[in-house]
């Protein structure tokens, strides 16, 4: 294999896995006079008629490092659509780097990008990492590529709720993950302490993909930084810090998730805000109801434009329907996610939607950890 990074996908994970490849071969192997031969490892996933499923890898790749693709979140898991005598088919997914085809028996069967429950695309990813840790045997090492943690927001138990951020922490040690690496996880520190035993963890950090795309796509001259919360306030002072503009936050009052009572204030000075095009940035938009009432508010305070910047594009409804409402009434101009979750190409052609690629971030930092080189050093490197 001349030490390649192995790319192993998931069907959650077909397309981020597709992009992290095309990075590599193009860009990182031929730095180290690599080729791109054995990097895709060709895997086939079996689904009964009962939605059980097993997953066989289909190279040989005992003693190797292995690179597990995996989007939790993703809108575009590629499935099939029929059916066969009007019963759920059995079937096997079987997963090329230039060819993705559901075969029932010997017939092909037509598919479709579609949003799957992030239990079923976890418990797929399980049954990848199971199949490859078979495969690898102990010399070899398994790092599962998470661009968005599930369960990264359950990291707290309170009187009788589950903490099911430990659970899928657990169950991924189990299965035979060495390693994780993911980007703006939404508590690091909870992540870490999660796993029980040796699995480590590297989170990368999106701004270092945004910043140089606002550097090359936007005029920051008459930008200011506003926090939609206080917990967001240190996301935002390093990207004013770096366009050397003003920053200031929003408070406000949450009665329970997913639901904002009111945005109470701001903390900085509102003239401030006067005529300036605002950029909000957080590490995820979820139903986007946080955010739009602050942008509604930045609007009344008389802001010249708000833009949204966030790592993980979550967009659970009503999200898309009250964006969509935002940008119509000109609350929002704009908003910039990165491709941590795919969506559909209906998502992705939204007028008020921007998606900047951290693939090919993911594919460098690839390259580092199988060459033994730092990870922290790409977080002050600003080259490509």
């Amino acid at each position: 294999m001349n030490n390649v990074p192995l790319i192993i996908p998931t069907p959650c994970g077909y397309q981020f896995a597709q992009q992290i490849y095309k990075h590599l071969v193009k860009t990182y192997l031929p730095r180290r006079k690599q080729t791109g031969k054995g990097v895709w490892v060709a895997t086939e996933m079996i689904v009964f008629a009962d939605t059980d499923q097993m997953t066989k890898i289909l190279h040989h790749i005992r003693g190797c490092d292995a690179y597990i693709i995996a989007d939790m979140q993703s809108a575009a898991t590629i499935l099939p659509t029929e059916t066969i005598d009007d019963r759920p088919p059995s079937h096997r997914i079987s997963m090329q780097h230039d060819n993705y085809t559901v075969y029932h028996d010997d017939k092909e069967l037509a598919v479709s990008p579609r949003k799957v429950s992030v239990p079923r695309n976890f418990d797929m990813l399980l049954s990848v990492i199971d199949a490859t840790r078979n495969a690898v045997k102990e010399n070899g090492r398994i790092t599962v590529v998470l661009p968005f943690f599930p369960s990264s927001r359950q990291d707290r138990r309170g009187g009788r709720f589950s903490l099911d951020l430990k659970r899928r922490c657990v169950a991924l040690e189990k299965a035979g993950a060495d390693h994780i690496l993911t980007i703006d996880v939404h508590n690091e520190s909870a992540v870490e302490n999660a796993f029980e035993e040796r699995t480590g963890l590297d989170n990368l950090y999106a701004r270092h993909s945004v910043l140089m795309f606002l550097h090359a796509n936007r005029d920051m001259q008459n930008a200011y930084f506003a926090s939609p919360d206080a917990s967001a306030f240190k996301r935002n002072l390093h990207y004013a810090e770096e366009f050397e503009v003003g920053v200031g936050f929003l408070y406000k009052h949450r009665t329970k998730p997913n639901v904002v009572e009111k945005v109470l204030g701001f903390g900085g000075s509102k003239e401030d805000i006067i005529g300036k095009d605002i950029y909000m940035v957080d590490d995820m938009i979820d139903t986007a109801g946080t955010i739009i009432q602050a942008a509604y508010y930045l609007r009344e305070c008389g802001a010249k434009s708000v833009r949204i910047i966030a790592t993980h594009a979550v967009f659970s409804p009503p999200a898309l329907r009250r964006l969509d409402a935002a940008h119509e009434k000109h609350i929002i101009q704009e908003v910039i996610v990165t491709n941590s979750i795919t969506h559909p190409s209906d998502v992705a052609a939204k007028p008020w939607l921007t998606i900047v690629d951290v693939a090919k971030y993911f594919a460098k930092a690839i390259d580092r950890l199988n060459n033994g080189e730092s990870i922290s050093a790409l977080l002050e490197d600003e080259e490509e």
